[in-house]
């Protein structure tokens, strides 16, 4: 099945992968503004007011001033958040499929080779990966191909065994 042109139906497919890459996001994105916001409250707030305010005052006086900041960086969120989760699953959603070969290859299954859609961003291991399954597929193949070395003289099954663990190892 070619799906290069194919759209996503699902940002979300991976809780292992996009989830923890979220909370890290959100733990990141909170202690970035907290961190910002408190230089900015020392430089501005605490450097220039005068002493005779209490530290608790000149933060609420602070907060009155410059408050709005605070919400604009806040409100920037929701549009990371949502491009974090839609970046994150151009890796999870190949490795969502690369997880459903597999298990049909662990069933003895036959499969075609996965194909990505465009902008996914694992295409090196998608390479091997193909080639794995070609080679499993041939595998498979002369498996079910009828066996001919009851009717060849032995010693010709010994060679052709030879020569094929002779490729096998190089």
């Amino acid at each position: 099945m070619n799906r290069k042109n194919e759209k996503r139906k699902k940002f979300f497919v991976s809780k292992a992968i996009q989830g923890r890459m979220l909370l890290r996001l959100s733990g990141y994105f909170i202690l970035y503004t907290l961190f910002i916001w408190h230089v900015f409250f020392i430089t501005e707030g605490v450097m220039r007011e005068l002493p005779k305010q209490s530290v608790l005052d000149q933060y609420f006086g602070f907060y009155r001033e410059h408050g709005f900041l605070l919400a604009c960086s806040l409100s920037i969120f929701p549009i990371l958040f949502r491009d974090m989760i839609k970046f994150s699953n151009r890796i999870s959603g190949p490795f969502v499929r690369f997880e459903r070969a597999l298990k049909s290859m662990t069933r003895g299954e036959r499969i075609d080779p996965v194909t990505l859609r465009d902008g996914d961003l694992v295409d090196e291991f998608l390479e091997v990966f193909n080639e794995f399954i070609i080679a499993r597929n041939r595998e498979l193949n002369q498996r079910l191909e009828p066996c001919d070395s009851f009717t060849a003289e032995p010693a010709a099954v010994e060679a052709e065994a030879t020569e094929e663990l002779a490729t096998v190892a190089t």
